[in-house]
């Protein structure tokens, strides 16, 4: 078995079973590791280690959750650069206003009163730069990145001196194995520049032999923020995890074992305690296009969809509540719905902090 391991998040929650009083502290974790069981991970993994060797550009594909940003931290520390920075970015999280600011700074001059900011491409230098959806961003954003890619040098908005920067970049697209790799969003050069390497992630329902150990993996780092307990899969638990196709792919099966673990009455986790949601069927009646995707209540993706939440409004439940475009009452009654209690003293705690 292949692993990389990478530091865990903070705990979040407190949870608890109808018959077991709260035990501990559990938190939602990083996908934190590359397992490679399967064939399939096995020469994706040779791959990523021949192209550490280098300094030219990878460009890595895959579904959604396939774990694109751990493949490229994987080249990275595999690589001469990393003694240095490793930044990541999903492009699609910044602001089109802001793009070029966010990825190539500016200077003094550009807004009154404002001082110089290294952009996230001069903050990576001597490192690498990990840039997922690169397709997502304006082509005012494509257009610096093709001439640091032909120049090695970028320049601040607002200023006319390049920079040279030292950078290794590797650049994420969510496509299948049959789509095609250029959209119309992402320029047809700048696509041939970044994929002079190209890694593809296989999705998880290809890799049927590493969903035991990667289930395993998630749960055993559960058990430890649970005061060391220990849980075991029970084999009829491990079946029905294999007979899911994944959708989501690893992040799905982080929710699916966070939930088990939550659901669990003692060490094994059975079949019982296997919550996988069951694809939607087909419908004639299209989708609204401006509704906002949620998961079903109670489904493993509303708990990670929650848990998430928190951790990024340090668990302060209004501003959760407001990400989530729900009231403070729903939010308390998707917590009640998941089987999640949080830490009163700890939450007002963090409430405090923030309205200091």
């Amino acid at each position: 078995m292949l692993t990389v391991a990478s530091t865990p998040n903070p705990i979040v929650a407190q949870m608890s079973s109808p018959s077991l009083p709260p035990k501990a502290v559990l938190g939602p974790d990083t996908p934190p590791t590359v397992i490679a069981e399967s064939q399939a991970m096995r020469a994706v993994l040779e791959k990523a280690r021949q192209f550490a060797a280098t300094d030219l550009p990878v460009l890595i594909t895959g579904e959604i959750g396939t774990g694109k940003s751990m493949l490229a931290r994987f080249i990275h520390d595999r690589s001469r650069r990393r003694g240095s920075a490793f930044v990541s970015k999903h492009c699609g999280t910044i602001p089109a206003s802001l793009t070029d600011t966010e990825l190539f700074g500016h200077g003094r001059t550009l807004v009154p009163g404002a001082g110089l900011k290294r952009g996230l491409l001069e903050r990576a230098h001597g490192g690498t730069i990990f840039l997922d959806e690169v397709s997502e961003l304006p082509i005012s954003a494509q257009t610096g990145l093709l001439h640091l890619l032909h120049t090695r040098e970028i320049v601040r908005i607002g200023e006319r001196v390049p920079i040279q920067v030292d950078l290794r970049l590797i650049t994420g697209i969510t496509l299948s194995e049959s789509e095609r790799p250029v959209s119309a969003s992402l320029r047809p050069d700048l696509y041939y520049r970044l994929s002079v390497l190209r890694l593809h992630l296989p999705p998880l329902r290809q890799r049927i032999e590493d969903i035991g150990p990667l289930a395993q993996l998630f749960l055993d780092q559960i058990g430890t923020r649970l005061q060391g307990q220990r849980y075991a899969f029970a084999p009829e638990a491990i079946g029905r995890l294999k007979a899911h196709s994944w959708p989501g792919n690893v992040r799905e099966l982080i929710g699916v074992i966070q939930r088990a673990a939550i659901r669990s009455r003692g060490e094994q986790i059975g079949p019982m305690e296997i919550d996988i949601e069951d694809p939607a069927p087909a419908t004639s009646t299209a989708p609204t296009l401006d509704a906002p995707s949620r998961p079903p209540p109670g489904s493993s993706g509303e708990l990670s969809m929650m848990l998430e939440a928190l951790e990024r409004t340090r668990f302060n439940i209004t501003r959760a509540a407001s990400e989530l475009k729900v009231s403070r009452v729903t939010f308390y009654r998707m917590l009640k719905r998941n089987k999640v209690e949080l830490r009163q003293d700890w939450v007002l705690g963090h409430q405090k902090e923030d309205d200091a």
